[in-house]
């Protein structure tokens, strides 16, 4: 059978991969074994009982509502700029570099240079982490254990894939954004 995977990465990629599906649930096939069906992660949490709910707070500027706990990005700028309590004072970033990869760039640029505390880890300097008090380097990934958490979730079958550390840290370094030992082997 043509799994969607395959489909959605050629011309018409979409068609394709919608057709596939419509193809599984004409003959049955949809989640089933010899059709396509829906992987686990083996993180996956389990759905809650009330179902998906979002706005149970709202953004302090613009009463933009949450969406799992998170705000959307397009109001950080105006979280850190408009003054008041509950204004945006410190941030962490995390290998990201929200300047080049969120709306309105050159308000979040100036915003980041107006905080009282940025941190970053980041193995890079950038555009965000510039505007950084500390920038704190991640271990090299040949030295921290990884689980794919992102993925999984597309995959085709159920699989959890774990690689252990290549090369122990030097003693004394300090880890930054890794598992820590135990959790995922």
């Amino acid at each position: 059978s043509l799994r969607p995977s395959e489909a959605s990465s050629s011309n018409f990629g979409t068609m394709a991969s919608w057709m596939v599906d419509v193809l599984n649930v004409l003959t049955g096939n949809l989640d089933r074994p010899g059709g396509a069906m829906f992987s686990h992660a083996a993180h996956e949490q389990p759905r809650s009982p009330r179902g998906f709910q979002v706005g149970r707070w709202q953004s302090r500027v613009k009463g933009l509502p949450e969406v799992r706990g998170e705000l959307p990005v397009s109001t950080m700028a105006d979280e850190m700029l408009e003054p008041g309590p509950g204004q945006i004072r410190a941030l962490v970033t995390i290998a990201g570099n929200p300047i080049l990869s969120t709306p309105s760039s050159d308000r979040l640029d100036a915003a980041l240079g107006g905080l009282d505390f940025m941190v970053s880890v980041d193995i890079y300097l950038n555009e965000t982490s510039r505007h950084a008090d500390v920038i704190l380097p991640g271990a090299s990934p040949l030295r921290r254990p990884h689980y794919d958490f992102a993925f999984n979730q597309l995959a085709v079958r159920n699989v959890a894939n774990y690689s252990p550390p290549l090369f122990p840290l030097p003693d004394g370094t300090p880890v930054y954004g890794t598992v820590a030992p135990g959790v995922c082997g």
